[in-house]
This record gives structure tokens, C-alpha cells and sequence, in this order.
């Protein structure tokens, strides 16, 4: 019978760990670490668009190239559900131009769109749980344009759950779906599954809502590759 614990201690951060052997050892979590509290979700939309465009510029930047990170994920380049510890989402943003044909391009529309997926849990054989596709921001014209408008490709990147269910809690309040009480249900659903087991669980904006969503899923995302 193996032995629980390995007497070789490891330097980590000035503490000296155990090395516990493959037998009894917590698998490692396919994650990057997250900080709930970095940035403050809860009001950005109170915000000014120009301080959302700049944070969103940032979020994006900050995070365009975690898919490369060969540690943390299966294919390096590609981000699936499955690379996300179970306190994630997987996040895919990316940018979406309406022309004006009648008033040129002073006119054009941006929008800046997002999904996310929840990951089912490892070895389960089910399937992670897609968010409905939502606008976080919109830019009108071509003049001093954000950053994100120059997408020129979806981007996908691993993110804190919790964050994640408050974000999209307030892009359901936003006015883009202030006349499709539906559409913002389904928003609320997602953002209430998605913060079962999380830091944002018992907060009032969740606790007081019944989701119709059930997770995990039976059924494939058929928008997503290899999923």
C-alpha cells in the first residue's frame, strides 16, 4: 500500500510543502488564477461608455492571449470548456460592424458580443452549459474608435465564475434588452446558474431568483468546436 505522504519537502513561497504521491494527490486544476475583487463588475454599467469602452479594451487585452498558455491548457492555441477549473467560464468575445450605406461610415454600428460556457464537471460525460450570445458595448461611427472594434477574430479566455455571473446579471438590465423581457429571462438564468457554488451565490441579486436552466447539460453546443 502506497504511503499518504512522500517526506520531500518543496520550496513554495518561502513555506516548505509536501509532496503527496500520485495516489492521494488532489488533481491539478486546469486554471490560471483568479481575483474576485480585481475589477468591479457590479458597476460598470453606471459607468460613463467611454470608461466601459477603456475596460473592456483592457479586460480584452489582459486576457487575448491565455489560449497560449501551454500549462493550462489541452491544445495549445485553443481554449475548450474543458481547460476551466470548476470556479470558471470560458468567455468568447468578439466584434460585429453594421454598415451605413445611406450615411457612410460616420455612421457604421460596432457592437462588441459575448458567450460563455460553464464547464460540466471533469469525467462526467455531460456537457458544459452555453450562455445566450449578448451585446456588453456598442460604438457608433469610426472616429476614435476602442480597441475592441478592431477585433478581427473571435478571442476566447478563461475567467472567474463569479465575475461572470455579475456581468451578465447586468448586461441583462442594460437597454439593449429593456424591450425583450424574454431575452433578458434567458440572460438571468445563465447568470443565475452560473454563480451556484461561487462568492456571488447569496448575494441579493441571486439569491432571490428560480432558474429554469439545469445543469449540467445532455446536450451539445453545436456552435462551439470539438465540444
Amino acid at each position: 500500500m502506497p504511503n499518504d505522504t512522500l517526506r520531500t519537502p518543496t520550496a513554495a513561497r518561502g513555506r516548505r510543502l509536501l509532496r503527496r504521491n500520485r495516489y492521494t494527490a488532489v488533481p491539478v486544476r486546469r486554471t490560471v488564477s483568479a481575483d474576485p475583487t480585481r475589477t468591479c463588475v457590479s458597476v460598470l454599467y453606471r459607468q460613463t461608455a467611454a470608461s466601459r469602452n477603456k475596460w473592456f479594451d483592457a479586460w480584452i487585452r489582459r486576457n487575448e492571449n491565455d489560449a497560449n498558455n501551454a500549462e493550462t491548457v489541452m491544445i495549445q492555441g485553443f481554449l475548450h470548456p474543458n481547460d476551466c477549473g470548476q470556479q470558471q467560464v470560458l468567455v468568447e468575445v468578439w466584434h460585429k460592424m453594421i454598415p451605413n450605406e445611406a450615411l457612410g461610415p460616420s455612421f457604421d454600428f460596432h457592437i462588441l458580443k459575448m458567450r460563455a460556457w460553464i464547464p460540466a464537471p471533469y469525467g462526467s460525460g455531460l456537457y458544459a452549459a452555453p450562455s445566450p450570445t449578448c451585446t456588453i458595448q456598442s460604438f457608433l461611427g469610426n472616429q476614435r474608435t476602442p480597441e475592441w472594434t478592431r477585433l478581427s477574430r473571435p478571442v476566447r479566455f478563461r475567467q472567474d465564475r463569479g465575475q461572470m455571473a455579475i456581468l451578465f446579471n447586468q448586461v441583462a438590465y442594460t437597454p439593449v434588452y429593456e424591450d425583450s423581457l424574454l431575452y433578458r429571462g434567458f440572460l438571468l438564468d445563465w447568470a443565475k446558474l452560473a454563480s451556484v457554488g461561487t462568492w456571488v451565490e447569496d448575494q441579493a441579486l441571486f439569491a432571490g431568483r428560480e432558474s429554469q436552466d439545469t445543469f449540467p447539460t445532455r446536450v451539445k453546443d453545436m456552435q462551439f468546436e470539438f465540444i
